[in-house]
């Protein structure tokens, strides 16, 4: 099911100047880093649908490659998976959304600080403060 699985096979680019990349990668490379400077400028965050992307066969690969993978990587289990992973580029991040078959319905990359879909929302917040008052209220007071 997981791509980010299959993609580790891909072997880790560690001479980037070995690849050969498309003009469409090239272009695409170029967006990110400017958005990546919109980011850091302007706090502008900003995304690309992959899978909306005229790619060559092998680019998308060849993407995933020259990206890697960073630090930081996340499942969320809500209505179909979702893997989120930051990329060897800081504030870089590839999103895969699946179905509840394991489709992939959505491949983005974002260029955030932090993926909106991993901030807790207020909502759920305001749950959990009522939930951890109540349990609060069960214990014994120690005073």
């Amino acid at each position: 099911m997981s791509e980010f699985t299959e993609s580790s096979q891909i072997e880790a680019v560690t001479n980037i100047g070995d690849l050969t990349l498309s003009p469409q990668i090239m272009a695409l490379l170029q967006e990110l880093q400017d958005m990546l400077s919109a980011l850091i400028e302007r706090g502008e965050e900003s995304r690309i649908d992959i899978r909306s992307l005229p790619l060559p066969p092998g680019d998308h690969d060849l993407l995933m490659q020259f990206l890697g993978e960073g630090e930081v990587k996340a499942r969320i289990d809500a209505l179909g998976m979702s893997e989120i992973k930051e990329t060897r580029f800081s504030g870089i991040w590839w999103l895969l959304h699946y179905n509840t078959h394991d489709e992939i319905m959505a491949e983005i990359i974002e260029v955030t600080q932090l993926p909106d879909i991993l901030k807790t929302q207020v909502p759920d917040l305001i749950d959990s403060r009522t939930l951890l008052k109540k349990y609060l209220q069960t214990l014994p007071s120690h005073d």
